[in-house]
Parts: C-alpha cells; structure tokens; sequence
C-alpha cells in the first residue's frame, strides 16, 4: 500500500518538480553566461584603458618633442592604437551577441531535456525498504558534452 503511495505522490509531484527544475535551470545559465559577460567587459575595459593610456602618453610627448620624425611615429602609433581600439570594441560587440546567442540556445535545450525527461529515469526504489534512490548516472538530461554545440543528443 505504501509504495502505491508513494509513486502516486511523485508521479503526481513530477510535473511540479519539472517546473522547478526548469526555472532553477533558467537561473543558474543566465548566472553563468552573465558572469562570463562581466569578466569580457573587465578585460575589455582593462585593454581599453591600457591603450589610452598609451594613446594620451603619447599625445603629451608628441606635444613636448621637437623631432619632427619622432612626433610622426608617435601620430602614427596613436592611430594603430584607435584602430586597435576600435577592433577591440567590435570584437567584444561580436563577442558578447554569441554569448547571447549562446545563452538562449543553452536555456533553451535544457528546458527541453527537463521536460522530456521521465521520473522512472532518475529514481529507483527499494520496494523492502520503500525507499527511493537517484539513479547514479553522469548525464542525466543526456546533453550532449562535445564541442559541437549545435547537436543535442
């Protein structure tokens, strides 16, 4: 009688769980990808800052030197620097659209594999002992852990 029970009350608390499941899913990616964003935005802002350093040191010694050569150098140094900024600012943009990109797609595929997943796949039980076990496996919603991202198995 108690095992009837209590698989009735889990297969009747599943689809509760599933929801829970997902929405603690949902949080801990968008965590993840957020935290990669904000450590991108760092190191963009450091390299940023690095070069203007750079760019300003060298406007100040252009401004100060009276070596026509040696102002030109440091002009055209000053404007590999902006080009090198620029890049740096639209590779981060590219960067930051594939983490979104990424993002949404990662989300996405977890919620289906929490969804499609069944209780009888995750738990046993110990009918002697009317106890329930999680099923020791290492990939329990079957995502797919290669470098092609596109395939979900």
């Amino acid at each position: 009688m108690k095992e009837k029970l209590l698989k009735f009350m889990i297969q009747k608390a599943w689809p509760i769980f599933k929801k829970l499941f997902i929405m603690f899913a949902k949080e801990i990616v968008e965590f993840i990808f957020t935290f990669i964003k904000n450590e991108f935005l760092k190191y963009q802002d450091a390299k940023h800052q690095e070069k203007t350093d750079v760019y300003n040191k060298n406007v100040k010694k252009a401004e100060q030197t009276k070596d026509e050569s040696e102002r030109e150098r440091l002009i055209e140094e000053n404007e590999k620097l902006r080009r090198d900024m620029d890049n740096l600012k639209t590779y981060m943009n590219d960067i930051e659209k594939i983490l979104s990109d990424v993002q949404v797609k990662a989300t996405k595929t977890v919620e289906d594999k929490i969804k499609k997943s069944n209780i009888d796949e995750l738990v046993e039980g110990d009918k002697k002992e009317e106890k329930i076990n999680i099923k020791e496996k290492e990939n329990y919603l079957r995502l797919n852990r290669t470098s092609d991202n596109d395939k979900v198995s």
